[in-house]
């Protein structure tokens, strides 16, 4: 793999396995629960490959296969490695459907490629939060806060009372007492109490220009140090910008001008995730596209951040009516933004097995998937038990069946399903007519 322990972040939003025909194996949420196990576990494994040692993977499930997946997870990611499960509000009314309590949440499991390397950014989620960071200097932003620890009194630590020298025009900071200097002691509502550091610790903050002195209106010199933008980072997000219907479904239909892919993303859970987890230049994956909403947040996040951006996204989408809707959607994100269009570059999998697929899924008759079947016998990959001949008793016992769907499932059954698209270490086969200019793209994008 070409992007083998590159990767910052993967977040994807798996089918969700909701329920329905139980024997369907499509990309959808009916699967077999076990099949659905084994589908999450093979994309999970490559996940972990693709990840950097300090990488992260955020996975969107709700409670359906929230045990199970957590399992799982536990197992390929290490349980020492899971740093949350995060709680999701994205429909805070409730779904007024279903029959006992009404959901309003879904979950996101957090897990580190490796604990021990890993780190959240310094940053801020919490709009409310943002807005008290009011001040900024050649550091960034950041609020002001008492250089007194009001709940401490002297007697109890005696080392952290000291008096602070003040120059007259609040510009000296100092420990040493010199003329015309403005004395200040941690006193507030007539009792000594201490500041928040002892004095060496005080003195490097100084240095760093991290303390800053100011009157208040009465006149009076007091002593702040800076609070640089931080926050706790918690396990549920309640805003409303995590509203999917609000922030997902109309915003999509709002930048492609109809209805698109159900149930999308708010687009502030994906870019909230990413500012966590990403810095400038980072490798973000989601191979379950949908919409696009992975693409839409990094791009948002590298015009939020200004030139120090440049976070690149790699998206993987199966569905052609998801596909479509993806690329719509990244190339007028772009364009509203301002960006040129080749910063998008949109690449389709060679499909061979996969045209079979959706001929038999088209099919509406016993003849046409019969004459399938015999098509499939000279030009397609079977699996290694199957028989590539067709004996007209087969064909006999094929019609009797009577069932168009039943008849679908078993000519599904007899394709290899590894041999859906055409592998790069077939390219050179003649058999596959592969034209030179996608040679050249192939080798150019997977460094051959």
């Amino acid at each position: 793999l070409q992007f083998r322990g590159k990767v910052k972040c993967v977040y994807i939003d798996p089918p969700y396995n909701t329920g329905g025909a139980a024997d369907s194996f499509t990309y959808n949420n009916t699967f077999n629960h076990s099949t659905w196990l084994t589908f999450m576990k093979n994309r999970l494994e490559v996940a972990r490959e693709l990840l950097r040692s300090d990488g992260f993977i955020a996975i969107a499930i709700d409670q359906h296969e929230l045990f199970y997946l957590g399992v799982l997870a536990d197992e390929i990611f290490g349980r020492e490695n899971r740093l949350g499960v995060i709680t999701v509000v994205h429909k805070p009314e409730g779904r007024s459907q279903e029959k006992f309590f009404g959901t309003s949440n879904e979950f996101m499991l957090v897990y580190a490629r490796d604990k021990t390397r890993a780190n959240f950014r310094k940053v801020l989620i919490s709009e409310e939060k943002k807005a008290a960071f009011n001040l900024t200097d050649e550091k960034g932003n950041y609020k002001l806060r008492s250089f007194i620890r009001g709940e401490a009194l002297r007697q109890d630590r005696p080392h952290f009372f000291y008096p602070i020298y003040v120059s007259p025009e609040l510009k000296d900071i100092s420990l040493t007492a010199r003329e015309g200097y403005h004395k200040t002691l941690p006193i507030s509502n007539n009792a000594e109490r201490v500041w928040f550091l002892k004095p060496e610790s005080f003195l490097a903050r100084v240095r760093d220009r991290e303390i800053v002195a100011q009157k208040n209106q009465r006149g009076e010199i007091k002593i702040f140090y800076k609070v640089r933008e931080v926050e706790v980072f918690t396990t549920h997000w309640i805003g409303t910008k995590y509203n999917a219907i609000t922030h997902g479904t109309k915003l999509l239909e709002k930048i492609i001008g109809r209805k698109g892919v159900s149930y999308p993303k708010s687009l502030y859970t994906v870019l909230d995730i990413l500012k966590l987890t990403t810095d400038a230049g980072d490798i973000i994956v989601d191979f379950f596209a949908g919409s696009g909403t992975t693409g839409h947040a990094v791009v948002e996040l590298n015009i939020c951040e200004g030139r120090g951006g440049k976070r690149q996204f790699i998206l993987v989408e199966q569905l052609e009516e998801h596909v479509a809707v993806c690329a719509e959607r990244l190339e007028k994100v772009l364009a509203q933004d301002g960006l040129v269009s080749t910063d998008f570059l949109s690449c389709e999998l060679m499909p061979y097995n996969a045209v079979f697929v959706e001929r038999i899924q088209a099919a509406h008759t016993s003849d046409e998937l019969v004459a399938l079947w015999r098509e499939m016998a000279k030009e397609s990959f079977l699996n290694w038990y199957v028989n590539p001949e067709v004996p007209e008793d087969a064909i006999d016992d094929f019609i009797a069946i009577g069932d168009v769907e039943k008849q679908q499932s078993l000519l599904m059954e007899l394709l290899d399903k590894n041999q859906l698209y055409v592998n790069l270490s077939e390219m050179a086969d003649e058999e596959f007519r592969v034209s030179d200019e996608d040679k050249v793209l192939n080798r150019e994008f997977y460094g051959e």
